[in-house]
């Protein structure tokens, strides 16, 4: 388990039991998902619900966090559970979780404006990847450098800001100033590279992109996520990237 994972889990479960639940919940107009929303969000403001979801199971929701962890609660927010939720089908287990987790990813993802994302395009491109990056992150660099053959496997980049030590941390403020560069993809490539970009600031999605990546369950950078939502932690060659896609292809 990621540094970033560890941390998020506790931390959620940290800010609930150190808040008290309220014994009662608003009825009548309140849907089951403003019930939650209130009762959860409520026991310890430090904690936000990004998200309230009916799941495949009667009564039972899921709960989206903005600091990363989901959380499985009950209709009136009175319990709730960390971890995964499965089905049993005669073909074997079935990951609900990472189901609902992909199509969020893939919505979500496709709703970040163009102008919001570094794009590595290739003109043979079949398909894009977004991925999470941190610029001091080494194995962010090493996939970065084999940029010309990802694009030979028909893949164009998008590369979403996940400076790992957060907003105000120095690798966030070399993100800003590449988000702000005249030319993005090439203080992208500098700074890869271990050449300084020039400092600069303007107004910026480094900060919103890094809360996206912690509720899409990015743990560690690189994380790649294919178009139909699959997440890939960390460095993958351009062969075995293009092998990934083509499985979720059923090829």
């Amino acid at each position: 388990m990621s540094k970033i994972r560890w941390f998020a889990q506790r931390l959620v479960v940290g800010l609930i039991l150190s808040g008290s639940m309220p014994l009662a919940f608003a009825e009548g107009e309140a849907t089951a998902v403003d019930t939650i929303r209130e009762r959860i969000g409520g026991a310890n403001p430090r904690l936000t619900v990004a998200n309230v979801a009916a799941t495949e199971v009667e009564g039972l929701y899921r709960v989206q966090t903005a600091q990363g962890p989901v959380l499985y609660a009950t209709a009136d927010g009175g319990h709730f559970v960390v971890g995964e939720l499965y089905a049993v089908t005669e073909a074997g287990f079935v990951n609900l979780s990472q189901r609902a987790m992909n199509s969020s990813r893939t919505e979500r993802l496709q709703a970040v404006p163009e102008e919001d994302l570094v794009v590595f395009s290739s003109p043979d491109a079949q398909t894009r990847v977004y991925v999470f990056t941190d610029v001091d992150c080494p194995f962010c660099s090493k996939m970065h450098e084999q940029m010309a053959s990802i694009h030979k496997q028909g893949i164009e980049v998008a590369y979403v800001a996940f400076p790992r030590n957060g907003p105000g941390s120095p690798t966030y403020r070399k993100m800003v100033s590449i988000w702000c560069a005249e030319d993005r993809k090439a203080a992208m490539t500098a700074s890869k590279a271990g050449r300084a970009v020039k400092s600069t600031e303007c107004a910026n999605p480094v900060a919103q992109q890094f809360r996206l990546g912690l509720e899409l369950g990015v743990q560690a950078t690189p994380s790649v996520v294919l178009e139909d939502g699959r997440l890939i932690s960390g460095f993958v060659s351009a062969e075995h990237l293009r092998a990934m896609i083509a499985q979720g292809e059923g090829g």
